[in-house]
């Protein structure tokens, strides 16, 4: 094959490949791959208008080729300068700078060689060492981008670089040993077929490099991507955490509301039933002094005591209601819980075997709170009526049992029943107001009874039970101590 051929051979094979892949993959190429492509087109175009050297008019196997070879080094120089993610400005003006300049150089004076009529071999030696320093240049970047970027393809493109590089030396170095020997660009040589052939090696080893660069890059790019999206996740974690805390925040405030309600429904309450509490009170204490001087009036006389004292319950229960949201005075005194407990489970006991409901009482412990007696009584009455009333819903005899107990620093009431337990919307932990699962319920009652507790500094739990089922509620007083408490009361019976 002569010279002539292998120049048109290397020319098609630099047009035909770029331009089939470019096809193959233009769904999926991008402004990379477009330029690295049209770097090898210029130069095939090049390479085959010098095979066509006094078949088509000089200007283009002269001017036009080497035009195009100074395209194709200022597009593969682009391809690199891309790599490194340059601002568009920045890459303008290094293109322009560095490889500008040198291929108007490179241009001006090849035509003037041209023009002049400057010897063949001149001309060749000058071409051949001005494509030797293009491609070490674009190696010595190529080594540059791998060394910032950490991507094996650029080493590769490098290997490209120093491959074609050393075929244009030992070519210019072939045109210097035998000057006067050589008149012609086709003339048959050994070094014209080392630059031919390590031209079509260097092309292929580009070509997997730059592939490698790609890959490498998407590799990248998808990571980028993952780590968006975690950040997207997190951020929406964050958004919902956020949105919970408003809503938590918005549920506090409609509960103030409510609290605010009903504390001036209290006050309301306070006033309208406090009038006639007191005429009956007055009623009942005249009623109280004639009585005894009637015949045969002991049994009404025990009556008429038990009647007053459950209007003095009531009208304590009345005027302390409001307590709970406003501020103001309570009568927080040391107290026995087991008696508290015991005497609100005599008011009950009447109503439980109305219901068939058997009561169970554990009232051994005889540890101390400090708290508002009517409030406390008012807590453990909600709590037995609720037994109570969900036991006679599941229409079955049934069981209660109230117990007062110590743990530690702590005095713990529970009331437990076998009834049906809580219903499954219901969370027994934090019982909300308003929220009832009785059709006649106002939703108030649990509530209420855990505002009381936390306001004498403890707790109210629910839970279900099971062998037997159904609900347990503890409430957690804080034991009485008399130097934190600031009384000096020591023990009560």
């Amino acid at each position: 094959m002569d010279i002539r051929t292998m120049y048109l051979v290397v020319g098609i094979v630099y047009l035909a490949v770029p331009f089939t892949l470019y096809l193959a993959i233009r769904s999926k190429s991008d402004r990379q791959t477009l330029v690295w492509n049209l770097a090898w087109i210029s130069m095939g175009l090049g390479a085959v208008l010098v095979g066509l050297r006094g078949v088509v008019p000089d200007w283009m196997s002269f001017f036009l080729a080497h035009t195009a070879f100074a395209a194709a080094y200022l597009c593969r120089a682009a391809v690199l300068m891309m790599e490194q993610d340059l601002p568009a400005h920045t890459m303008q003006q290094s293109l322009l700078r560095r490889y500008g300049v040198v291929a108007a150089l490179y241009l001006g004076v090849f035509g003037t060689m041209v023009v002049t009529d400057t010897e063949p071999a001149h001309r060749m030696i000058f071409v051949n060492l001005v494509h030797l320093y293009f491609f070490l240049e674009f190696a010595v970047q190529a080594v540059r981008v791998s060394r910032v970027t950490g991507r094996s393809g650029a080493l590769l493109l490098a290997v490209m670089g120093l491959m074609i590089g050393f075929g244009f030396l030992v070519r210019a170095l072939g045109l210097m040993a035998d000057i006067d020997g050589r008149q012609d660009t086709f003339h048959p040589s050994v070094d014209q077929s080392v630059i031919l052939l390590l031209a079509l090696i260097g092309f292929v080893i580009g070509h997997f490099g730059f592939f490698q660069l790609r890959v490498e890059r998407l590799a990248v790019q998808k990571q980028r991507v993952m780590d968006q999206l975690v950040d997207a996740e997190q951020i929406n974690q964050q958004l919902q955490k956020v949105l919970e805390e408003r809503n938590d925040h918005l549920k506090r405030v409609s509960v103030m509301n409510t609290v605010s309600g009903l504390g001036m429904l209290a006050g309301s309450l306070t006033h309208e039933l406090s009038q006639p509490l007191t005429a009956i009170r007055l009623n009942l204490g005249f009623v109280e002094r004639v009585l005894p001087t009637l015949p045969g009036s002991e049994a009404a006389h025990d009556a008429l005591r038990e009647v007053t004292s459950e209007s003095e319950r009531l009208y304590g229960v009345v005027s302390r209601l409001r307590s709970l949201f406003q501020k103001g005075a309570t009568v927080h005194e040391p107290l026995v819980l087991s008696d508290l407990a015991a005497s609100v489970a005599a008011i009950v006991e009447s109503h439980c075997r109305e219901e068939q409901i058997l009561l169970h009482q554990d009232f051994v412990d005889r540890s101390i709170i400090k708290g508002d007696k009517v409030q406390i009584q008012s807590l453990l009455l909600n709590l037995l009526n609720n037994a109570i009333e969900a036991i006679r819903d599941s229409h079955k005899k049934g069981n209660i049992w109230l117990s007062v107990a110590r743990r530690q620093d702590r005095v713990v009431v529970t009331v437990r029943d076998d009834g049906p337990g809580f219903p499954n919307q219901f969370s027994p932990q934090d019982p909300q107001v308003f929220f009832s699962s009785k059709p006649d319920g106002s939703g108030v009652g649990l509530w209420l009874s855990r505002l009381v507790a936390q306001s004498h500094g403890g707790t109210l739990t629910g839970s279900h039970c099971y062998a037997p089922d159904g609900a347990s509620v503890e409430v957690v007083f804080p034991l009485y101590d008399p130097v934190r408490d600031n009384a000096p009361w020591q023990s009560l019976g």
